[in-house]
């Protein structure tokens, strides 16, 4: 999920994020076989971002025009230089906030987030907004096991202590795969169950670490098959219409990620020392690919995620 660590002291989302957290790796990021609890014919890559993208028609997980009671909480000052996700213009309005694909992150997603993150806050104290969350796709559960993939381990991010929180799969019966880390599911929702498209699945769960204002958030994310490691993850927005594009790219604009312009930071390395990168802005719904140089400069610093590096 997004930058919950960054937004608190800090959105996870559709590989969704969540908003997930930039400090958690759960885009996924394997090759589509036993370990994802799926089985039959999967979408491969090239199939899906051509134009005829297996054939599948996925719709959006959370309603676009979604808002909440706007939070009431202090604005430091400086916050446009320490802390602009967690103030944000969408964010402070009750509206979504999105944190897009392909961005790379200081802190966490090193290689690139490989969904979309979709969040809100409110002030402390308020009630649990209950922002509802649907399939996009016609398909199966196969998975609503918290250790199902490489972020499990950092469920603690969400509030595990309510039975209803999940890392929720669906094969969806175009081949392709959908993942929401997490889901605060509705009753009845077992591995096994069979959904249909535009069909309440639950809501968006609560980070936990939230003090003030209260976050809610999940990464949507789809997997597909590859060889290449990079490429097992595909940008949800390709399913999607171009007038849903459209509005996502206005609330990512609006979101204040600290992505959306040309930097330079520090990354930590698998060896414990720090690498300067230089990124591109990448303030688009489906943010390109790294240059082969800037990933062979990245990989050279996080050996572990290299194949993975977007």
């Amino acid at each position: 999920m997004k930058k919950t660590i960054q937004i608190l002291g800090i959105i996870s989302i559709v590989f969704i994020t969540f908003a997930c957290d930039k400090s958690a790796n759960n885009n996924g990021g394997l090759a589509l076989n036993a370990s994802s609890g799926t089985s039959g014919t999967f979408c491969t890559y090239t199939d899906a971002t051509s134009a005829s993208h297996c054939g599948c028609s996925v719709g959006l997980p959370v309603n676009l025009s979604t808002t909440v009671p706007k939070a009431s909480i202090p604005v430091p000052a400086n916050y446009q230089t320490g802390d602009a996700a967690r103030f944000s213009p969408s964010l402070l309005a009750g509206m979504l906030s999105v944190w897009p694909f392909g961005v790379h992150a200081q802190n966490g997603h090193t290689e690139g987030h490989r969904g979309l993150d979709f969040s809100v806050i409110v002030s402390k104290g308020s009630n649990d907004p209950l922002i509802p969350v649907a399939s996009p796709v016609d398909g199966v559960i196969t998975s609503i096991d918290n250790s199902q993939d490489s972020s499990g381990g950092l469920a603690r991010e969400y509030d595990m202590t309510d039975p209803a929180v999940h890392f929720t799969t669906i094969k969806a019966d175009c081949g392709i795969v959908v993942k929401f880390i997490p889901l605060k599911l509705d009753a009845g929702f077992v591995a096994g169950t069979r959904v249909s498209k535009g069909q309440r699945l639950g809501v968006l769960p609560r980070v936990t670490t939230s003090p003030d204002p209260v976050h809610y958030s999940s990464h949507f994310g789809i997997d597909v098959s590859s060889t290449d490691m990079a490429l097992t993850t595909v940008c949800p927005a390709v399913f999607l219409s171009d007038a849903d594009v459209g509005t996502i790219k206005t609330l990512i604009a609006n979101s204040g990620n600290d992505e959306s312009a040309i930097r330079t930071v520090n990354i930590s390395c698998d060896s414990g020392n720090t690498q300067s990168m230089t990124y591109p802005a990448e303030n688009e719904v489906c943010n390109a690919r790294l240059s082969p140089a800037l990933r062979n400069q990245l990989a050279s610093c996080i050996v572990s995620k290299a194949s993975q590096i977007w």
